[in-house]
């Protein structure tokens, strides 16, 4: 299921403290530099296609710190950000949130803003209760970042699964997958989540898969992009028609055998041990010990001792031959050759033979 992520109530918190109030008993001079530490730390978003941070900005440059909570919060609630600019409304909302003494709601704010943008910075001059929110949650983040991952996909493949590795501030509420199909429509499939991501397509696609992990309000937090592997091509080393070695000369067939002499190796080992047993518990009893049968349980141990070693030395030969053949093996159904594949970093080549 989705998570909420309670940005409405950390920029709707209300606090003894008015900052408007606070900052409009300050000199002309600290005003215009209140102003222009948060225009600053807003110009970058003033590029992007969204009129409710510009209404932020607005806000904040007239020292409106509540039309500037509300107008954060709507562009959050619109849904249709990319990953930097949710990582400006978060690390906007901070500075808000802590305006009003919020230390809990700006820490919040501020893990999401770092683990979208780790190398975010505070513009200077700000006040303590800033800083130290701000540091609190780069402490509590401890560097790291939202990551997602995709699986290669592979020809025919119709399922994207998607691994958010790491989500530190808890953002992810499931993954958005966008893709065009071979009739050339674009599909667009939401899957709700916190992990790790099954998404059925429907159809395989006609070109590059796009995930992206979202918010609860369906912002984009992280985007990865997969194209779909060229067919495997197969080099082969040697005719794949080539005829079908004979029983005798296949290393399979002289396993069995290896595996036979071995098994009777054994049966015959045993037996002459349990004839060496009989005849040390003769001994150790001598008023049970009986000459005549003391030397045919000598002569029957030898014999089991004998045969046991001839069939030993049979499977240790039968296992060579079986080895040898294997090396030498080409079977036509599954021949030998390079398989050269394509992937997200390059190509990967690989031999195979068989043994």
């Amino acid at each position: 299921m989705a998570r909420s992520h309670p940005l409405s109530r950390s920029l709707s918190c209300t606090s003894p403290r008015r900052p408007r109030a606070a900052v409009a008993g300050c000199s002309p001079r600290r005003r215009a530099l209140a102003a222009a530490v948060f225009a600053a730390c807003i110009a970058p978003a003033a590029a992007v296609a969204n009129p409710r941070l510009d209404a932020a900005r607005e806000a904040l440059d007239a020292l409106d710190f509540d039309a500037a909570r509300t107008a954060l919060d709507a562009a959050l609630r619109t849904g249709d950000n990319d990953p930097a600019v949710v990582a400006r409304i978060h690390g906007l909302a901070g500075q808000v949130a802590a305006a009003f003494g919020d230390v809990d709601g700006a820490a919040h704010h501020f893990r999401a803003w770092l683990s979208l943008a780790p190398g975010a910075r505070l513009p200077p001059g700000l006040a303590p209760r800033f800083v130290d929110a701000f540091e609190r949650a780069r402490s509590e983040l401890g560097g790291r970042a939202l990551a997602i991952r995709v699986r290669p996909l592979r020809p025919g493949d119709t399922r994207v699964v998607a691994i958010v590795t790491a989500d530190p501030a808890r953002l992810v509420a499931g993954v958005r997958v966008r893709y065009r199909t071979a009739g050339g429509a674009v599909r667009v499939i939401e899957v709700l989540g916190d992990r790790r991501f099954s998404v059925p397509l429907g159809s395989v696609p006609a070109g590059p898969v796009h995930v992206a992990a979202i918010d609860r309000w369906g912002n984009r937090l992280a985007e990865a992009h997969q194209r779909v592997a060229p067919p495997v091509r197969r080099v082969p080393l040697r005719d794949a028609g080539a005829r079908r070695r004979p029983l005798y000369a296949r290393g399979g067939a002289w396993a069995i055998v290896a595996v036979g002499f071995g098994g009777a190796g054994a049966y015959y080992g045993l037996a002459a041990r349990r004839d060496g047993d009989a005849i040390r518990a003769m001994l150790a009893d001598p008023d049970r010990y009986d000459e005549d049968r003391a030397r045919a349980l000598r002569a029957r141990g030898r014999r089991s001792a004998l045969v046991a070693n001839v069939n030993f030395g049979a499977a240790a030969a039968a296992a060579i031959v079986a080895t040898v053949l294997w090396l030498r093996d080409d079977e036509p159904d599954e021949p030998r050759g390079v398989r050269i594949e394509p992937t997200a970093a390059g190509a990967t080549v690989t031999w195979t033979a068989r043994f």
